[in-house]
């Protein structure tokens, strides 16, 4: 196996150092380009769905309203509207199987 490595380091030197060309090393290149570049999309799409479901899993939302604007609540109702949100979050103490 390393006299085989050896081989292709030569020819590869060859063909960069002194321009010698080497029979099928252009078509060698092409395909071993193209399949490193099909690698990395794929990776690419798969790292790009990964995420995408971490983030779903999360199950954080989207955005937290600070304020509201053209809604008057009490102070008695906005309490109960606080307390009603906390009872219903999920507790991250609480470990699932």
């Amino acid at each position: 196996m390393e006299i085989l490595k050896s081989y292709f380091c030569i020819k590869e030197e060859n063909t960069i150092f002194f321009g010698i060309d080497v029979p099928g090393y252009a078509s060698l290149m092409v395909v071993l380009l193209f399949l490193g570049g099909m690698q990395l999309i794929t990776l690419g799409v798969i790292g790009e769905y990964i995420g995408r479901v971490y983030e779903e899993v999360k199950g954080r939302p989207l955005y937290f309203v600070r304020s509201s604007y053209g809604l008057s609540l009490m102070s008695s109702d906005r309490g109960k509207i606080i307390e009603s949100i906390a009872a219903n979050a999920p507790s991250h103490s609480e470990k699932t199987p």
